[in-house]
C-alpha cells in the first residue's frame, strides 16, 4: 500500500523534470508546479513517517494536545505551509475536473485526516463504520474541490488572488524549506 504514494510522488517529479528541459515558458511553469506539489505532499508524509495511506490517515486521528479532541493532528495543522502551498498551486493554473478531484483526494488523505476514524464509531457495525467514513471522506473531497474552484475564481486584485500569486511564485522555495524544517525536526526528536 505504501508504494502508492511513492509512485505518485515519483510520477510528479518525473513529469516536472521532463518539462524542465522544454524551452517553453508554460512547460517550465508546469514543471515548477508539479515539483512544488510533490514537495508539498511529501511534507506530511515525512512528518508522519509513513508512505502507507492507511497509517497516514491513522496518524492524523491522534490528538495534538494530550487526549483532547481539539485540534486533531491533521496534516493541515502539522504542516500548514505545505497545505497552503498545495492549495495555491492547485488553484493557480486551470485544471480539469479529474485533476482537481485527484488533488482533492490526495489533499484529504494528507492534510485532512481522510474519512472518519473507525475508533470514533466503536461498537457500531463494520458496514456502518465504512459507510460513514466514505461519506465523510466524500464530503471533505467535495469541500476541497469547491474551495480550490473558489480560489481559482477569486477576483483579480483581491487579497485572496494576491496571496495565491505570492504562494504560487514562492511555492518551490517554501515547499523545500518546509521539507528541510520537517526533516530537521524529525532528526532532532
Amino acid at each position: 500500500m505504501g508504494e502508492g504514494w511513492l509512485v505518485y510522488l515519483v510520477a510528479l517529479v518525473l513529469a516536472g523534470l521532463g518539462r524542465l528541459v522544454d524551452r517553453a515558458a508554460l512547460a517550465r511553469r508546469l514543471a515548477s508546479r508539479d515539483l512544488a506539489l510533490a514537495a508539498a505532499f511529501a511534507g506530511p508524509l515525512l512528518a508522519f513517517g509513513t508512505l502507507d495511506p492507511r497509517r497516514l490517515v491513522g496518524e492524523q486521528a491522534a490528538r495534538l494536545v494530550g487526549g483532547a479532541a481539539i485540534p486533531p493532528a491533521w496534516g493541515i495543522f502539522v504542516q500548514p505551509i505545505a497545505a497552503a502551498v498545495a492549495l495555491a498551486v492547485a488553484a493557480a493554473p486551470p485544471a480539469g475536473r479529474l485533476e482537481r478531484l485527484a488533488f482533492a483526494a490526495a489533499f484529504v488523505a494528507c492534510f485532512l485526516g481522510g474519512g472518519l476514524p473507525a475508533a470514533a464509531l466503536a461498537g457500531s457495525g463494520h458496514g456502518l463504520v465504512l459507510f460513514i467514513g466514505a461519506v465523510v471522506a466524500a464530503a471533505k473531497i467535495a469541500a476541497v474541490v469547491w474551495f480550490v474552484q473558489r480560489l481559482h475564481a477569486s477576483a483579480t486584485g483581491s487579497r485572496a488572488r494576491a496571496a495565491l500569486f505570492f504562494l504560487e511564485r514562492a511555492a518551490m522555495p517554501l515547499a523545500i524549506a518546509n521539507l528541510l524544517v520537517t526533516l530537521a525536526y524529525g532528526l532532532l526528536r
